[in-house]
């Protein structure tokens, strides 16, 4: 029942962004943000420090400083999540190299509309912001995305220079993952509406270090999808981690080893960048 549940829903978003594409301008086209929950920001104070910062200082992050790296990675989340969420992932994260985890613009306590154009800006300024007041170093900031987040990371590469890639369920384009979830709906969508999130077309263009993880039993994005935008990066060196597992929604539901292969696969990556 709860995987039948799972399929319309996923059917109806498709459906929903087709609509949306036919009224809109591609760039026009707006997604559903999570709102803040007191408790996952309670438990954010007690790791890290908020920051405001982007278009007219309204993007909210979390800032989790780490005395045992001079590293830094930019969390892009995934759809449907906020900053809140993820505390345990950032904080744990955290231990080994600091994280800059924010919320797009319409998620969390961000305030305006989460689009493409607008969730690609805010990983930007999270970039600038990280160099201009914390003094980073280009090779010293990690692109660190999951789910919709890998998206925003790829497309983060083509426009700053990034030390590294990290993707955590990821997808090479909208048109492939679509084709997997809605196959139907796939062929009602004109070419020239499909968004500019094309993973595998950026990942061939960056050259540095790559680590692409995926779970094994994930329901929503499969492993296939996960392995092609690994064949498609030009990435040097680059890995990908089975988290055998885990489903899509693994923040929530994962096994511990699961867990710690994840986080013990990312301590390496950035040890080695």
């Amino acid at each position: 029942m709860f995987r039948l549940i799972k399929t319309i829903f996923v059917l109806a978003l498709w459906a929903f962004i087709f609509f949306a594409y036919q009224f809109f301008a591609p760039d026009r086209v707006t997604f559903v943000g999570t709102g803040p929950s007191k408790a996952q920001y309670d438990e954010l104070a007690k790791h890290g420090t908020e920051v405001y910062f982007g278009s007219g200082n309204k993007v909210d992050a979390w800032f989790f400083k780490s005395p045992h790296s001079n590293k830094v990675l930019i969390y892009s989340h995934g759809l449907g999540r906020n900053v809140g969420m993820n505390a345990d992932r950032a904080a744990a994260l955290s231990k080994d190299v600091s994280v800059f985890a924010y919320d797009y613009r319409g998620t969390g306590r961000s305030a305006g509309t989460m689009s493409e154009p607008s969730m690609i800006d805010d990983a930007c300024a999270a970039y600038d912001l990280l160099v201009d007041k914390y003094h980073y170093k280009p090779e010293q900031i990690i692109g660190y995305g999951e789910s919709l987040g890998t998206a925003v990371t790829a497309q983060l590469t083509t426009r700053r220079q990034l030390a590294g890639v990290i993707m955590v369920a990821s997808f090479p384009c909208w048109k492939e993952a679509a084709f997997e979830t809605a196959p139907v709906l796939i062929h009602l969508y004109p070419k020239s509406c499909w968004p500019v999130f094309d993973s595998a077309q950026a990942l061939k263009k960056f050259k540095g270090p790559t680590l692409i993880i995926h779970g094994g039993k994930d329901e929503l994005l499969s492993v296939s999808l996960g392995k092609r935008l690994f064949q498609a990066s030009a990435g040097s060196p680059k890995q990908f981690v089975l988290l055998p597992g885990s489903q899509h929604d693994y923040v929530i539901e994962q096994p511990e080893a699961d867990r710690n292969l994840l986080e013990e696969s990312v301590r390496n990556f950035v040890d080695r960048t």
